[in-house]
């Protein structure tokens, strides 16, 4: 079969051709293109060095990505495309990365290194497919299945547990019984890896269209050496995360939630597990709020946007709605009706732009220091006078304000 190749990939690949060598596009790119899918980045295997490859690609700029492990980067037009001279890796002293590789002749020894057999198909035109591994019958099976003896592979590196389940969970795949053993059999190694790398491959199994498959990290136990507080999940508890939007942030609230963890575990568990402090607070935020009640009060909705703002007040009545429809109970087209008419009163409140906070008032600071208060007693004058504008609208005029501020000075 033909597989499309983007020019800039072929007008790499046929320089190094022209030059004597061999060129093939390998890995996810072929992977996704016998999927049907657009390819993220293009790789190309060649069997020339990477100090020929920097001299043939001379009038482009060439970056020096991984001399060691045989990666020069290409730029062509602002574009980078990885070449990498064919390999086999040597000893494995970390359980991550080899110590050196070998530089090979044949695309075929190149395959034997890889993680999965999906990832292990090579392709040009001149001579078609390369699957010495039948990683394209495993993509027909919808199968994740290692390239040679599966304990061998995650003694090498064992990230590649991690990037099972997250394959299993983006493509929707099963992984196969001996690859599944071998995880298991594994699973300790996890914790030589460092939690930045596990942590990037959990969020993209979290952000899958395959949440579910969540639970084969506790099924592998993986789970234990990320976090075993989580180890709670169920394949029905995780229905959830189908309803709720790709937010990060949202998605990992809902575990937490499930779990019945608080915000203060949730941040000390985001922070071990190396999250950034925006994907952190926007998760604790939601946990701390997520047990608001729900009523179509409209001093009540303003009270709550004053407090948390209309993007995690809309966070949380999705959130509500997606536990509603996981439940999959009789009541649920009342329970989602009643939410859908508060986010739609929040929406008209913020339209109408009424006062929720206190940029929102007639008066400011200053009106406040120019009644002779001073410090905190302005920031407290203020909160008051905030609060009486949430219950009444109407109040939200500078001469009313100052006049009811005066009244309470006078009272202190």
């Amino acid at each position: 079969m033909k597989i499309y190749i983007p020019q800039k990939v072929k007008s790499i690949m046929s320089k190094l051709e022209e030059n004597g060598y061999e060129a093939y596009m390998v890995g996810g790119c072929v992977r996704d293109s016998l999927l049907g899918r657009n390819p993220k980045d293009y790789d190309i295997a060649t069997n020339a060095l990477p100090n020929d490859v920097i001299e043939i690609f001379g009038h482009h700029r060439t970056i020096p990505t991984g001399l060691k492990h045989g990666t020069v980067t290409v730029v062509m037009d602002g574009e980078s495309f990885e070449v990498t001279t064919y390999r086999t890796d040597m000893k494995y002293t970390d359980g991550r990365r080899p110590d050196e590789v070998k530089f090979e002749s044949s695309i075929e020894k190149d395959l034997s290194r890889r993680d999965f057999t999906i990832n292990a198909i090579a392709y040009n035109d001149k001579n078609g497919l390369i699957d010495i591994y039948n990683g394209r019958r495993d993509l027909d099976n919808k199968i994740i299945r290692c390239v040679g003896e599966p304990d061998e592979r995650f003694k090498e590196d064992a990230l590649r547990m991690m990037r099972a389940i997250r394959f299993s969970a983006e493509l929707g795949f099963n992984i196969e019984d001996d690859t599944m053993a071998a995880i298991i059999k594994n699973k300790e190694r996890l914790s030589k890896v460092s939690m930045e790398r596990v942590t990037f491959e959990l969020n993209r199994i979290i952000l899958s269209h395959n949440t579910e498959k969540i639970y084969l990290l506790i099924q592998t136990m993986l789970m234990d050496y990320i976090e075993p507080k989580f180890n709670p999940l169920e394949p029905k508890s995780l229905k959830v995360l189908e309803f709720i939007e790709n937010k990060l942030y949202l998605r990992i609230a809902a575990l937490f939630i499930i779990c019945d963890m608080n915000q203060y575990e949730a941040r000390s568990i985001l922070k071990r597990l190396k999250y950034d402090n925006n994907t952190t607070n926007k998760t604790v935020e939601i946990i701390k709020y997520s047990g608001l009640d729900i009523k179509e009060d409209t001093v009540y909705i303003r009270q709550n946007l004053s407090k948390m703002g209309l993007e995690v007040f809309l966070d949380i009545l999705n959130l509500k709605i997606a536990f509603i429809m996981a439940s999959e109970s009789p009541c649920i087209d009342n329970g989602i009706n009643r939410i859908e008419k508060v986010k739609k009163a929040a929406e008209d409140v913020i339209n109408r732009n009424e006062c929720i906070g206190i940029k929102d008032l007639a008066v400011s600071g200053e009106d406040i220091v120019g009644l002779g208060l001073k410090g905190k007693y302005v920031g407290d004058m203020l909160d008051e006078l905030l609060s009486m504008v949430i219950v009444d609208p109407e109040l939200n005029k500078r001469e009313r304000l100052i006049s009811v501020a005066q009244g309470k000075i006078g009272k202190k």
